[in-house]
């Protein structure tokens, strides 16, 4: 296998830009010159992502992840639990053993629904031999949403394929510290319904002003981590969506988004949180960098 992924990382012409690959990767390599592709190879990360044995997925055609444990899927045949047109992208490339990546509704052994990017690489063999192995690399975007590195500008995604684990983000809002402000901000806090305000020193904590402006403006603010849990939310949020603030916390964007629209939703997170024209967070971008639309 390891021969196999050096063979994916060192294929001239790329059709799809990959990211960084190792044995650490979900993926699967199928033998498309047997009947209906089966799969003969998983890697451990793969059963993991899907809950699936080595044992209950050799053999098997890749559609079986499209759709719940008990649904019989034939080959051509209707879907009704993902993305036929993304199915169908896949179908047409792996028959022409074309490079293609997709995004589309997975479903694990438990029947959990998952946003998988799968990226298909077809290993070209020298000469005129046909093509025997293509290898299938998965994602999680609910789980893994920096797994996306950046967009490319043919439209696929440089993904980062590795199940090195992200960073727990904690949040611990800071203490509120309020000493003293002038009579004028005294007056505004008194206005939005805090008449115990005392003046505060200049360039002290302003969280707790921060806080009160938030809580009574009629716009719903959330404030979401890069893994997609809620951290904050305004109050308002209440008159919106009849559900007070606190149901949102401790919960995650998958908990309240609909399976198709949580893959944009998480990408978009992960590209507003990169500084324009700049695919490495933490690092700084020129200013005068020109920006290309993905």
């Amino acid at each position: 296998m390891v021969d196999i992924l050096a063979r994916v990382a060192t294929r001239p012409q790329p059709k799809v830009t990959l990211g960084p690959v190792d044995m650490s990767c979900a993926f699967l390599v199928t033998d498309v010159t047997r009947e209906d592709s089966p799969i003969i190879y998983v890697s451990a990360t793969f059963s993991e992502l899907t809950g699936y044995t080595e044992e209950e997925i050799i053999g098997k055609n890749c559609r079986f992840l499209q759709a719940p444990p008990g649904v019989n899927l034939e080959k051509g045949g209707e879907r009704e639990h993902t993305d036929i047109d993304s199915v169908t992208q896949m179908a047409q490339s792996v028959s022409l053993n074309r490079e293609c990546q997709v995004t589309l509704i997975n479903y694990r052994k438990s029947g959990e629904a998952f946003i998988n990017c799968v990226t298909i690489i077809p290993i070209i063999p020298p000469g005129n031999e046909p093509v025997r192995y293509h290898v299938g690399f998965q994602v999680d975007l609910a789980v893994q949403p920096l797994a996306i590195m950046r967009s490319v500008q043919s439209g696929h995604y440089i993904t980062n394929y590795s199940s090195s684990p992200l960073p727990p983000v904690m949040y611990q809002p800071t203490k509120p510290n309020v000493k003293s402000i002038s009579k004028d901000m005294a007056d505004v806090m008194n206005r939005i319904g805090d008449g115990s305000a005392s003046p505060m020193t200049e360039g002290q904590d302003r969280h707790k002003l921060s806080l009160k402006i938030l809580g009574e403006s009629p716009d719903s603010v959330f404030i979401v981590s890069l893994k997609g849990s809620f951290l904050y939310v305004s109050p308002s949020i209440s008159k919106l969506l009849k559900f007070d603030a606190d149901y949102f916390l401790n919960k995650n964007l998958s908990d309240v988004c609909h399976p198709s629209d949580l893959a944009p939703v998480m990408r978009s997170i992960k590209e507003s949180s990169t500084p324009l024209g700049n695919p490495n967070p933490g690092s700084t971008a020129p200013s005068n960098q020109p920006q290309t639309a993905p």
